[in-house]
């Protein structure tokens, strides 16, 4: 990948957690390298991964979930804390991202279920 080419970070743009973590992202992350893209998972059909998770995308390359996490983490300038994550085996690291996103429409107020996709 070209060091110049902007990583894209797709987010819930329908969660109030992933919102607020992705402002907090743009306002400590180099916005000439990180594009941030709130999505409806729903609208994303055209990337070659079919999850409703976070996805981290560089040149044609996706990762989702923690690895999305990671790696957006080692772009933004983060390789120490990106490297630490690397110590937990990426199948735990990805339950416990699990867990964060099964609960993340309660953690930043009345807990509402996601609208279910038909």
């Amino acid at each position: 990948m070209n060091p110049s080419e902007r990583g894209r970070a797709y987010y819930d743009k329908n969660c109030p957690f992933c919102c607020r973590l992705a402002r907090w992202g743009q306002k400590l992350l180099s916005s000439s390298a990180i594009e941030w893209i709130p999505a409806d998972y729903t609208d994303l059909a055209q990337l070659p991964v079919a999850v409703d998770a976070m996805i981290y995308a560089e040149g044609e390359k996706y990762w989702i979930k923690s690895e999305a996490l990671r790696r957006l983490l080692k772009r933004a300038g983060c390789p120490v804390l990106a490297g630490l994550m690397t110590l937990i085996p990426l199948r735990w690291r990805d339950w416990l991202y699990d867990q964060v996103a099964a609960k993340r429409y309660c953690l930043v107020g009345p807990c509402a279920p996601p609208v279910k996709k038909s």
